[in-house]
C-alpha cells in the first residue's frame, strides 16, 4: 500500500467506519481554481461489514500551519472538510486526505440566499470559536502591517503597473485612474485601523475568494485551502466573503447572537469599508489579462473597481 493507499486507509476508519476496508480507488478530474497545491480527487469503493459503498475524497500536500489549522477547526465543529493527516508536527508539507465536498454539485442550481445566510453563521461561527485567543493561535503568522504591504507588492504593484501600460485598459477606464491610484497610495494607512482593532481579532483564512468557498449539493457552505491562515482582523474575511455591507449583516447579528460579541453597526460599517478598498486593490489584478474578452471578468472587475472608489 503507498503514501496515498495507506492516508486513504486511515482518513476512512476515522471518519466513517472503524471497519472500512477500501476496495478500489479510482482518479477523478478535479478543477484547480485558484489552488497552490497540486489536488487530486478519488472515487473511492468501500468495504464495511458487508455493504458495499462509495466516497470521493481529495489529496493534497498541505503545510504545517493548513494542517494545524483544519484540526483545529474541525475539532470546533467549523465548517471544513473533513480531513485526515498523520503528521501534525513535521514543517515539510505533508498529505492530508479530505471530504470531497461538491463532487455532485450542481452550482447552476443552488439556492444564492440559501448559501449566503449559511456562509454568514459558518464564518461567524470560526471567528467566534477563535475570538481573542491570541495565546494559543500563537503559532498563526500575524495579519500586520507588513503582510499587507507585502500582498500590495506581490499582487497589486507589478500587474497595476503593466495594466497602465495598456493603451486598450487605459483609455477603458482613464475615468477611474486617478481615483485608483490615491487609493492604492493610502491604503496601507488606512488599513492600520483595521490592524490595530484588536476587538476583531481572531483566527482568519485571508483568502475566502469563491474558489475557496465550496457548496455541497443540500446547500452546505464549506470552506477550503486554509494554506494562508493568519491571527488577524476579521474584516480581513468579511468583505471578501461578501462583496456589500447589507449582506454581512448576518454575520455581525450571528457573532452577538451566538457569541456574545458586540460590534456596533457603524463601527463594523466603517472598518467593512476600509477592507473592501483593500480586498478591491489586492484583487482585481487577476482581472487585468482578459477583462476586454470574458464578460464575467469585466463584471468582476468592475465589483473591484466599486470597492475600490466607494
Amino acid at each position: 500500500m503507498n503514501e496515498l493507499d495507506l492516508i486513504m486507509q486511515q482518513a476512512v476508519r476515522q471518519h466513517i467506519s472503524h471497519s472500512a476496508n477500501i476496495i478500489s480507488v479510482e482518479p477523478r478530474a478535479i478543477q484547480l481554481g485558484f489552488q497552490a497545491q497540486e489536488v487530486q480527487r478519488f472515487q473511492v469503493k468501500l468495504q464495511i461489514d458487508q455493504s458495499i459503498s462509495e466516497v470521493y475524497l481529495v489529496n493534497k500536500k498541505a503545510d504545517l500551519k493548513e494542517r494545524r489549522v483544519l484540526n483545529l477547526l474541525q475539532s470546533q465543529a467549523a465548517k471544513v472538510p473533513l480531513s485526515y493527516s498523520n503528521d501534525y508536527f513535521t514543517d515539510a508539507p505533508q498529505y492530508i486526505c479530505m471530504q470531497d465536498i461538491d463532487y455532485n454539485t450542481d452550482y447552476g442550481s443552488i439556492d444564492l440566499k440559501i448559501v449566503e445566510k449559511q456562509a454568514g453563521h459558518a464564518l461567524a461561527h470560526i471567528h467566534g470559536s477563535n475570538y481573542r485567543l491570541a495565546d494559543r493561535l500563537a503559532w498563526l503568522p500575524t495579519a500586520s502591517r507588513a503582510y499587507v504591504s507585502h500582498m500590495l507588492e506581490k499582487w497589486w504593484l507589478p500587474n497595476w503597473e503593466k495594466a497602465k501600460r495598456n493603451d486598450q485598459f487605459v483609455e477603458h477606464f482613464r475615468p477611474y485612474i486617478p481615483d485608483i491610484e490615491a487609493a492604492s497610495a493610502s491604503i496601507a494607512d488606512d488599513m492600520e485601523r483595521v490592524i490595530c482593532d484588536e476587538s476583531s481579532n481572531t483566527l482568519i483564512h485571508t483568502d475566502l475568494h469563491p474558489g475557496n468557498v465550496l457548496c455541497s449539493s443540500s446547500n452546505e457552505v464549506y470552506f477550503i485551502d486554509w494554506a494562508d491562515a493568519h491571527y488577524g482582523s476579521f474584516y480581513f474575511d468579511v468583505p471578501l466573503r461578501f462583496d456589500e455591507l447589507d449582506k454581512a449583516q448576518i454575520y455581525r447579528e450571528t457573532l452577538e447572537e451566538s457569541f456574545k460579541i458586540n460590534v456596533h453597526p457603524e463601527h463594523f460599517a466603517a472598518q467593512f469599508r476600509t477592507a473592501s478598498r483593500y480586498i478591491g486593490i489586492r484583487y482585481i489584478s487577476w482581472t487585468f489579462g482578459d477583462w476586454h474578452t470574458s464578460p464575467s471578468t469585466m463584471q468582476a472587475l468592475q465589483s473591484y473597481l466599486n470597492r475600490i472608489v466607494n
